[in-house]
């Protein structure tokens, strides 16, 4: 790997962190405040809104964006045909949108939905017409620029939604802070990036090509993804599906917000690389391992302390939950393993192959979480999850070999090392718990003596295993040469 190539992957994750992470802190802010000033109620509407645009958008979702980063070189028509076939979906999802809106308030028994979607078909068209350059941006590695444009877009959307909550003092607030959001997106958009697109269709079929499939793997795993909480809500008493719910978010967090945010970058390099075969493999064992060096110990680790973390973060009323966080974290951490992988077979232009291990993990999990369920209720569906997410991670390797000479050898020798320190590190820190729980210990001092036990057993694992292998170039030479500048300074 290339010190650009290392600079390029090492910023745009830098940068993608800091954008979900801004995003989330300006969220908390902006509840803090509106918490004050709304009921729960209005929050409802709004979430009963967004989920109805959400289901939606995912159907429709041609995946333009990743349509042109996957190219090496894009022509004029090419971009305003992306931006114009963006535009044609956001219609269609906006037209959509309205049509199911007296559905949806029938279905949710709540007139005020109906307002809500009328003015979401609104701005969903016209968000969909925001600048085609910020791709461009993305391809060029200026992540800088991204963040800029979406904390603007966030901190608009906090002050709209703060006025209003002063104005209205009802679900009207989050509608005007939405509506901020929107058209704040759409004018920064132009403001801060010289493209000017323009009307064009000339591309469209070829654009079709890749995004017809992209479209189906959206489609599919958005199903995947929700399938299971609609079945939970369907199986399970309310307070079982509330226990599955907040399981699986909490679960899946560490790794949900690390993997993607190291990933972002990872389609514009490969896009841009000029190197041979094993050059661009090489690139991405490297990106497999530096993957997994974060997001296994994540996993693995919140596992093992999923029960503290429960009664600490929602209290002992809870409890049945740490059972959920506990098979999401591992479900998060299989999940995060093979990242690199799918934007390496959608450079090599299989995304249609893609789209099928998509569509062959939902009918296992369907086939197994049924299964499952029979004996261990919904705990089950999550277990069907994971052997579909098993089964799409062993044809991605399968695939890689077969279409893009990627050896299993290569990727499994990326995989060893972190896995074998995770699995050491869950395992022992999962005893010590056991250990400290019959001597009362409280849920502060386990949490804080797992967290430093994990750490501790995790790294010294990594620096042993590094040097049996012969020190090679990777996070643990970049680690050890910041600590040896930093001591020199």
């Amino acid at each position: 790997m290339s010190i650009d190539t290392k600079r390029a992957l090492m910023r745009g994750a830098f940068w993608q962190l800091s954008t979900r992470w801004s995003i989330k802190l300006l969220g908390l802010v902006n509840t803090a405040i509106l918490a004050r000033l709304l009921l729960p109620a209005d929050y409802g509407v709004i979430a009963m809104s967004m989920m109805v645009v959400g289901i939606i958008g995912s159907l429709l979702d041609f995946g333009v964006g990743s349509a042109l980063l996957r190219k090496e070189t894009l022509s004029r028509d090419e971009i305003d045909s992306a931006w114009s076939l963006r535009i044609i979906q956001g219609l269609l999802v906006g037209g959509l949108v309205l049509l199911a809106a007296p559905l949806a308030a029938m279905y949710f028994e709540e007139p005020r939905v109906l307002t809500v979607l009328g003015v979401l078909a609104v701005c969903v068209p016209i968000s969909s017409a925001g600048n085609i350059g910020f791709v461009l941006a993305e391809k060029a590695f200026d992540f800088g620029l991204l963040f800029r444009q979406q904390v603007y877009g966030k901190l608009v959307s906090v002050l709209g939604a703060a006025i209003g909550g002063w104005i209205f003092r009802d679900y009207r607030a989050l509608l005007l802070g939405l509506g901020a959001g929107y058209l704040s997106g759409l004018l920064t958009s132009y403001l801060m990036h010289p493209y000017r697109p323009r009307w064009n269709t000339r591309e469209l079929a070829s654009l079709w090509g890749t995004s017809k499939w992209l479209m189906l793997g959206g489609m599919g795993g958005y199903i995947l993804s929700r399938g299971d909480e609609l079945l939970a809500a369907r199986l399970g008493s309310t307070t079982d599906y509330g226990q599955y719910h907040v399981g699986s978010d909490l679960g899946q967090m560490p790794t949900s917000e690390v993997g993607p945010s190291m990933l972002k970058a990872f389609l514009p390099v490969l896009a841009s690389m000029q190197g041979s075969v094993d050059q661009v493999n090489s690139v991405v064992v490297k990106a497999l391992a530096a993957v997994n060096t974060v997001t296994l110990p994540l996993g693995l680790g919140f596992a093992a302390l999923a029960t503290p973390v429960t009664l600490l973060m929602l209290g002992p009323g809870w409890v049945g939950a740490s059972a959920y966080l506990t098979a999401f974290a591992i479900f998060g951490a299989i999940s995060a393993a093979g990242g690199p992988l799918g934007p390496l077979l959608f450079y090599r232009g299989h995304a249609r192959l893609q789209t099928l291990v998509v569509w062959g993990q939902f009918v296992v999990f369907v086939f197994l979480g049924g299964l499952f369920y029979r004996s261990d209720g919904l705990l089950g569906l999550v277990y069907g999850r994971i052997a579909g997410e098993v089964l799409r991670q062993a044809c991605h390797l399968y695939l890689a070999r077969r279409h893009c000479d990627l050896s299993v050898r290569q990727c499994l020798s990326a995989l060893w090392r972190p896995l074998g320190g995770a699995v050491l590190m869950h395992g022992l820190v999962s005893w010590v718990d056991g250990q400290l729980i019959g001597v009362g210990a409280s849920e502060v001092a386990r949490l804080v003596f797992g967290v430093l036990l994990g750490v501790c057993v995790y790294v010294l694992w990594m620096l042993a295993s590094w040097r049996s292998v012969g020190c090679p170039a990777g996070l643990e030479a970049m680690a050890l040469s910041l600590v040896r500048r930093r001591r020199f300074e």
